[in-house]
């Protein structure tokens, strides 16, 4: 999001849709990796109790 979506934002002028996209892509990467990293095998888990 922040590296596709908030440039085409900015693009086409609209700016403040552009910072509300990188706050909430910023919000999904925190949350993704709170949920899916096992911090004991060092990577991604998308099956996690």
């Amino acid at each position: 999001m922040e590296h596709a979506l908030a440039p085409l934002c900015r693009a086409f002028g609209d700016v403040s849709q552009a910072e509300a996209v990188v706050q909430f892509g910023r919000e999904l990467v925190v949350a993704t990796v709170s949920r899916y990293w096992s911090p004991e095998q060092g990577l991604f888990v998308n099956n996690r109790p």
